[in-house]
């Protein structure tokens, strides 16, 4: 039957009248919901509570208003970086969910096959539908025959048949149930298909499908915590747990040190109501913030930052992140599985050569029958079709490769329309075959296309030149085979009889067409991107349909085998029949398997996890959708099927491995980006406790005000944050070892570099109370100021030695120009808070002198990294 499809003006009708084809998005956050977060946080509410104490204590008399202001000042600075910093990490995953949502598909519009976004299917389209599609409306199959996959929406994985039904009459009104989903030829969004091929007709889009009704249900279900967010929650949770304790003795040796100086708990508490409660409340607040000093509550965000770069970096070469808490995973990849066709290679295959069943070669060009059944043979089987533009699209790239050789004009597609298709089994890949019958008049075909070992099995004869029948030479053909997949020479048989298709399998006793040999170029740079990996402990395995001599070649070229090693390559067939602990024995030496099938890459996955190694998987086609969905990182090509880019965690846009080689790069970078950070951190909150603890123990005083120390946290915690997450990847990290699963962030061989920093906070601190040093520091708020400037500046040029793989703290720091852009912003801030913040943050001026003392203190610690990377690389090689 002929289709012609909508016009355009029924196409801006019927959007206008029925909708967009656009699904509910989440829940966006407005300004106002990032401001609720930052004031219903339970540490803000306690702070504001207290400067609503203090605005009340000063206006009944006691003390000034400089606490409260000084707190209600450092929570709006909270609030507008929080608010920004969310806002800006929203807006970026809202282009990169846009980026992975984008999907095509074939319509019939105005007589013609037309490709179009998904989101442009309006009501009464046309929709061609093919093996490994997803159904992006609401419909009925108008022709042809499909298995779906209904699982989304029933939860029943058995894949239900279904087929056009004639003279059927759609009821818009007919209430959807259970048994809709399983009836025999309707067809609903968000589905996939398994195998066939058919037309189906749209009666439903966005909201007003299935598939849309739930996920409008949904949007108030938050989503589960990540693992990196668990493993982030709780070391801030021990932490807490330091800090709590740390914050209980610091107030309670303050109001201890209280009552000693003012003559005992008696003339404490008859000092006036007020004033005790004064006094309580100021240390309740240097407690509290003692607490969000020690706590990095901040961490998840400033995670979500560093996620929020690096995934933006991702894009820019080429690689998609669905989730983001995949980012580091691929960091840590162990066994690589990767496709041949359009990773390794081009997937721009091109046909070689024809091969008759006597060896002979035969040109494309030449009309004779062996040419007219060969081309037949591509018109019906091999799933690809030329569109109103006359390009080709639907099919694999053999079967687009093949179609090459027939021009949209020629004369066999108007002869074929006169056949009818009685029945057709599109391609496979656990079949390897496509198969069409087709009758003409009274008499029955049937055409067969795919791997030459399988025809060859149901072939007796072959067709020679002048389109005689001869006798078929198997040894002679095999031979042939052989050689050209050494060669890496793709292959593809065409064989034919005048019976139908068996209910199973292919029929016996075909006559052999031709042998086609099909080849695709290796892509620039595979072969370093390869050692690259194999540099950076990833052992690479080439998954493949081809057959195993081709495979071979191909890892070979590819650097993935090396013919002076013991390395593995193996068929399907021979790995699907060995014992488990077989395969292991071998695992670590396998490169190649050849004639994969899922269940092939599905054991593969099983039996890497089951030994605790991450792996990677990538494919294309629907086939490699459980792999994808089952290892540790899935890579989907870009241009794959939608089931195989649903399955996946990240999309390789340009279908390319060196770019997953890169996503490898950027995931150990994240890792190192978050690793830097912790780093700079710890060291900072755990010396701010101890001081914090130490001072009013020892000397009766605050070592700083509350306010001080909500500044310090600030500047550390966000600002440091942007200036770790923008480290660019660096290819030292590609000769790393690969971290194993359930590794701390921080393991225990580099707890060391954490105590030599606050150690180095210890001596420069030491330093601050040299007499000749200190009395340069003539008051109480001269001191204090003088142990907040030091404290700021010796952290941030810490962070210099931090971000350093080398023992020159400078060491490519041009990479990174934010990095330089926020130490500067810190410093000049600093000097402005001290010269003109005044009694608001209990700050006193200072004056070139002191400022100058307190800079060359700072300065030291630029060398005390380079001494501890000089003694941490002398052990390593001692």
């Amino acid at each position: 039957m002929e289709y012609t499809g909508l016009t355009s003006a029924q196409i801006i009708a019927n959007r206008k009248k029925y909708g967009a084809n656009i699904l509910p998005k989440p829940k966006i956050k407005n300004i106002f919901d990032f401001l609720y977060e930052v004031f219903t946080d339970k540490l803000n509410i306690i702070l504001i509570f207290l400067a609503v104490a203090f605005i009340i204590l000063s206006i009944l008399g006691l003390g000034s208003l400089t606490e409260a202001i000084g707190i209600l000042f450092i929570l709006f600075l909270i609030a507008i970086i929080d608010t920004a910093t969310g806002l800006r990490a929203q807006h970026h995953t809202q282009k990169l969910q846009e980026l992975v949502t984008i999907r095509h598909c074939d319509v019939i519009r105005n007589g013609k096959i037309q490709k179009i976004k998904t989101t442009d299917i309006v009501v009464d389209d046309i929709i061609i539908l093919h093996t490994g599609d997803s159904i992006h409306a609401d419909g009925y199959l108008l022709s042809g025959e499909i298995s779906v996959d209904n699982s989304v929406l029933n939860g029943e994985s058995e894949p239900v048949k279904k087929h056009s039904i004639n003279n059927y009459k759609y009821n818009p009104d007919k209430k959807i149930t259970g048994d809709s989903y399983v009836d025999k030829n309707s067809l609903f969004a968000g589905t996939t298909i398994q195998s066939g091929r058919g037309i189906m007709i749209a009666t439903r889009v966005g909201t007003g499908t299935e598939n849309g009704k739930i996920l409008t249900s949904i949007q108030t279900i938050s989503a589960p915590k990540t693992s990196l967010d668990i493993q982030l929650d709780n070391m801030a949770t021990k932490i807490s747990k330091w800090g709590v304790l740390g914050a209980i003795i610091v107030g309670t040796s303050i109001i201890t040190t209280d009552i000693i100086n003012i003559g005992g708990i008696n003339a404490f508490f008859s000092n006036g109501k007020l004033n005790v409660i004064s006094n309580i409340l100021s240390t309740l607040a240097i407690s509290l913030t003692i607490i969000a000093a020690a706590v990095p509550e901040g961490l998840p965000l400033i995670v979500s930052l560093i996620i929020s770069q690096n995934a933006r970096k991702m894009v820019q070469h080429n690689v998609l992140a669905k989730y983001a808490n995949k980012i580091p995973e691929a960091g840590n990849i162990q066994i690589l599985c990767t496709d041949k066709t359009g990773t390794l290679t081009h997937a721009n295959l091109a046909p070689v050569a024809n091969f008759l069943g006597n060896g002979m070669k035969v040109s494309f060009t030449i009309r004779n029958q062996i040419n007219e059944i060969f081309f037949r043979n591509i018109v019906l089987n091999s799933g690809a079709t030329y569109d109103a533009d006359n390009n080709i699209s639907g099919g694999n790239a053999t079967g687009r490769a093949l179609l090459n050789l027939i021009k949209p004009s020629d004369k066999i597609f108007t002869k074929l329309k006169s056949d009818k298709i009685q029945r057709e089994i599109p391609f496979d890949s656990s079949n390897k075959y496509s198969a069409t019958e087709i009758k003409n008049n009274t008499k029955t075909h049937t055409y067969v296309m795919g791997a030459p070992e399988l025809l060859l099995k149901r072939c007796t004869n072959y067709m020679d030149e002048n389109g005689n029948i001869k006798k078929l030479n198997h040894e002679k053909i095999n031979n042939l085979i052989l050689e050209k997949s050494n060669q890496a020479m793709r292959l593809v048989a065409t064989a034919y009889c005048n019976t139908p298709l068996p209910k199973n399998g292919l029929p016996n006793e075909m006559i052999f067409i031709c042998l086609t040999s099909l080849r695709d170029k290796i892509r620039n740079g595979v072969p370093h991107a390869v050692q690259t990996m194999q540099n950076a402990h990833v052992q690479v395995v080439m998954i493949t349909g081809d057959a195993l001599d081709t495979a071979r070649a191909i890892a070979y070229d590819t650097k993935i085998m090396d013919k002076n090693s013991d390395d593995i390559a193996i068929n399907a067939t021979e790995l699907d029949n060995m014992p488990d602990n077989e395969i292991l024995k071998i695992l670590p030496r396998l490169r190649v398997v050849a004639r994969a099938i899922p269940s092939t890459k599905l054991k593969l996955v099983h039996l890497a996890q089951s030994m605790g190694m991450c792996i990677g998987m990538c494919g294309d086609g629907t086939n490699d959708a459980p792999a994808l969905k089952l290892a540790d990182v899935g890579f989907a090509m870009g241009s794959g099927t939608d089931v195989a880019k649903s399955a996946a965690d990240i999309i390789i846009t340009d279908d390319n491995f060196v770019s997953i080689t890169n996503a490898v790069l950027l995931g150990r970078t994240f890792l190192h980006n978050i690793k830097m950070f912790l780093h700079f951190q710890l060291p900072i909150n755990i010396w701010l406790m101890t001081i914090c603890l130490i001072f009013p123990l020892f000397t009766g005083a605050p070592a700083f005000w509350a306010t001080q120390i909500l500044i310090i946290n600030i500047i550390m915690d966000s600002l440091n944050s942007l200036a770790f997450g923008g480290e660019p990847p660096k290819t030292e990290y590609m000769h790393e070892a690969v971290v194993t699963k359930g590794a701390a962030l921080i393991p225990n061989k580099d707890i060391h570099s954490i105590i030599w920093s606050i150690a180095g906070f210890i001596f420069t601190f030491g330093l601050l109370y040299i007499p000749q040093i200190a009395n340069q520091f003539n008051t109480t708020d001269q001191m204090i100021t003088a142990r907040f400037v030091l404290l700021i500046f010796v952290a941030m040029l810490n962070g210099f030695n931090i971000r350093s793989t080398t023992i020159n703290p400078l060491y490519k720091i041009q990479t990174n120009p934010i990095f330089l852009l926020i130490t500067l912003l810190v410093f000049f801030a600093t000097i402005f808070m001290v010269q003109f913040g005044g009694p608001i943050f209990h700050i006193g001026k200072l004056n070139i002198n002191q400022w100058s003392i307190l800079f060359c203190i700072s300065l030291l610690i630029l060398p005390w990294g380079i001494i501890g990377k000089i003694l941490q690389n002398k052990k390593q090689r001692g």
